[in-house]
């Protein structure tokens, strides 16, 4: 009876303890509270991990996209055509240009900087670790305390990508395309000779 018994109380201890889950990365400022002057220029960055520790890093982060949120009362993007520059969590693991893609994101001027994005470019591995995602330069237009932070919205599919999200998908080589174009041309003409 012990030699069944023994085996089910492991397997069932094995099956009902408790799954740990990796950390979910955070993302946030570097600004914190921002005590600001009118017509000082403020730069913001955008950070991701270790806030809170090395288990809040990215593993093989392959492309983000989020959103700002700031005062508007307050504060004025200073290049409101392209509100936030590249950072270098990227950057740094993939200098060459080509390898990255950044969007710059929209500032609709009342408080809100939307598709802040970047992705790698091709076969590339995910990159792991802390740093900085973007950063946005804000011109004071008010004297006050303020604060900028960063957020993402489902309904603009804000969120991170990993490698493991990223499924290749197998593209034909043009010798390939060649040969199906020219095995359904012969077939065709074989057909129009018959008929």
């Amino acid at each position: 009876m012990l030699r069944i018994f023994a085996p089910l109380v492991a397997c069932g201890a094995v099956l009902l303890a408790p799954l740990t889950a990796a950390a979910t990365p955070i993302v946030s400022t570097d600004g914190g509270s921002l005590a600001v002057t009118t017509g000082n220029v403020y730069t913001v960055n955008v950070l991701i991990g270790a806030t809170a520790g090395p288990g809040d890093d990215a593993v093989n982060l392959y492309a983000y996209q989020f959103g700002v949120s700031y005062d508007a009362a307050v504060l004025s993007v200073q290049d409101p055509l392209n509100p936030a520059t590249e950072g270098s969590f990227f950057t740094a693991a993939y200098p060459l240009p080509g390898q990255t893609f950044f969007l710059s994101g929209f500032d609709d001027t009342v408080g809100g900087i939307s598709f802040i994005a970047n992705t790698l470019v091709g076969p590339l591995a995910g990159v792991s670790g802390s740093g900085t995602l973007a950063s946005i330069s804000f011109v004071a237009i008010a004297d006050a305390t303020t604060s900028v932070s960063a957020f993402f919205d489902a309904g603009n599919g804000d969120g991170l990508i990993t490698t493991d999200d990223v499924t290749p998908v197998a593209a034909p080589e043009p010798a390939t395309l060649l040969l199906v174009a020219g095995g359904c041309a012969f077939v065709a003409r074989r057909r129009t000779r018959r008929s």
